[in-house]
Parts: structure tokens; sequence; C-alpha cells
């Protein structure tokens, strides 16, 4: 079947946790929620594209990352943006959840990947990638580290611990 409702590319897709909906994100900048007998609606709209879009584990809340540097928290049912998170310079590229401890981290067109707590969106990590931007990110299966992937021909792993400020 065909899932309708963009007009635009659609470059991101995640499910609902009973696997019932199917979230779509847009270049158009809209997500759009589908339900099982092929209706749709628009769940939000964000006026610039939305290049990614994940489902946090164990709720309805959405992770996107956008073209205008963007990120945000989206409750699933209502739309509603529940956090903002801390915008990157360029594009949302990469986006990666981790369920315990709930964890979202982005990677941008700038070349910077933050990794926030999901609860209140607060920094906990940020890397810099010296040789451009990050196409690809997954979080460790305890959360301690994370590999990330851009312009290199090789993956990079990096450790997740809370960062000092340098004095």
């Amino acid at each position: 079947s065909v899932l309708a409702g963009h007009r635009g590319a659609v470059n991101a897709a995640a499910l609902s946790a009973d696997g019932g909906r199917v979230y779509t994100a847009s270049h158009d900048g809209s997500i759009v929620v589908h339900g099982r007998a092929g209706a749709h609606r628009p769940l939000y709209r964000h006026g610039w594209g939305i290049n990614v879009l994940e489902r946090l584990p164990g709720s309805e809340r959405l992770v996107f990352g956008a073209l205008d540097g963007a990120a945000g928290i989206l409750d699933g049912d209502s739309g509603e943006v529940a956090r903002k998170l801390q915008a990157h310079d360029r594009p949302v590229l990469a986006l990666t959840v981790l369920a315990n401890p709930a964890l979202v981290a982005t990677g941008g067109a700038d070349g910077v990947i933050r990794v926030m707590r999901a609860a209140d969106g607060a920094l906990i990590a940020e890397h810099r990638n010296f040789s451009g931007p990050i196409w690809a990110l997954a979080f460790t299966r305890q959360g301690a580290g994370m590999y990330s992937g851009g312009l290199d021909d090789f993956a990079a792993f990096r450790p997740v611990v809370p960062q000092a400020p340098f004095t």
C-alpha cells in the first residue's frame, strides 16, 4: 500500500510503539501520522524540511531533526513540541535514541554531535568531527559510547560521558 499525505520527498519513517501507526517525515517540512486503514493526518508542520525521525523507545514521543538545524521532541498523539533540543548551525543529518538511559544524539552538517538527556534536553556530551558532516549515529547497547560516520572511510567510536568544561 501507499502512504500518502506529503508534497515532497519522504526522508524518514518511524513506527508507533504498538505498530499500529506509521509516522513519516518529509522535505515539505511536515510529519504525518498514518493509521491502519490508510487514513492519515498531519501531525506537525515545521516549515523547513525534516531529515530524520525516531521514536523514543517506550513512549509515543518522536525526535526529529530538520534542514534549518532545529531538533526537537514531539508528542506523537497531539503533535505538540514537548521539548526543543539544542540546534545545529547546519542541517541535522543523523539521529539516534537510546531507551535506558533515555538519551538522544543528533549529528549535523556542521560536524557536531550532541548527546542529550531525553527527559530535559540537557547536553551531556558534545563532539566535533573535523572532517565534515555527521551522516550516521548509533549508540552502543548500554549507551556508554556511540559510533559515528561521515565523509571518512571509517566509523569512529566516541565515549558518551559528561564532559567537564575547559577552565
